[in-house]
């Protein structure tokens, strides 16, 4: 006679199969990203070199290459099995949630991934760019009587930089948008006015507060992130007010 499994069993079988193909995945990205590092160097140092082909990328330590390898080969080998990652949730809580339930999850997966492809691909390719040719742009006040400016950049502190920078941005940006398109299913119209009516300035201050824990003690670039906080929160508002409007005015008319 054959031993029946008891429920919880079958599920423990199955988030262990689960995870094993994560980790598994987890360790073969690590491995492919350390056998192509140098395309790796190439990505991140291509907004660099394009516009600045005159200057260059100092490394003053081994063990600065050696801290950059690791830090790329563990933490940016997360991002890969997080796909596969999404695609497991999904099937493993399947045979427990509803048909709204799988539809609103695929749905914020979409958004949620094409949301941060998007910001990324515009991050490195266009924002990027124009952060560092900012920040290299003191050549242009260089008095050849007085002073001369000559930044040069070490590639730990360019790598440690462009990184922190590019995921910070696009995870918040990414996670700002999946939220947007979240909250309508769960909230109404005149719960979120009134709720960002009455806490505007909390919110405000707590989300400005995480970004300045987050981003890195850069005052531009801590401005930057506020401005355009600013814009993203007045966008919502205002996309509130008119949706506020439209409701009043359906509800006086009928």
């Amino acid at each position: 006679m054959v031993p029946q499994m008891k429920p919880y069993n079958v599920y423990l079988q199955e988030f262990i199969i689960r995870t094993s193909y994560i980790l598994l995945s987890y360790v073969l990205s690590c491995i492919l990203l350390f056998h192509y590092i140098e395309i790796f160097f190439l990505f991140e140092s291509s907004p660099f070199l394009i516009i600045f082909e005159g200057k260059r990328l100092i490394l003053t330590q081994v063990t600065q290459l050696f801290i950059i390898i690791q830090y790329y080969v563990i933490v940016i080998g997360m991002v890969f099995p997080t796909f596969l990652f999404i695609y497991h949730i999904n099937y493993f809580f399947r045979s427990s949630w509803y048909v709204y339930q799988l539809r609103l999850y695929s749905r914020f997966t979409a958004v949620f991934i094409i949301t941060f492809i998007i910001t990324f691909i515009i991050t490195h390719s266009l924002i990027l760019p124009n952060v560092i040719s900012f920040f290299l742009s003191w050549k242009a006040l260089t008095f050849d009587s007085v002073i001369k400016i000559e930044p040069e950049i070490t590639l730990f502190s360019y790598i440690k930089w462009t990184m922190n920078f590019k995921f910070v941005f696009t995870f918040l940006t990414t996670i700002g948008f999946s939220l947007v398109y979240l909250t309508p299913h769960f909230l109404t119209i005149n719960y979120m006015y009134y709720f960002i009516y009455l806490y505007k300035r909390t919110l405000l201050f707590t989300v400005i507060f995480v970004l300045f824990l987050l981003t890195p003690p850069d005052l531009f670039l801590q401005i930057t992130f506020i401005f355009f906080f600013f814009i993203f929160f007045e966008l919502i508002t205002f996309f509130l007010c008119v949706k506020m409007y439209n409701l009043f005015k359906c509800t006086f008319n009928s």
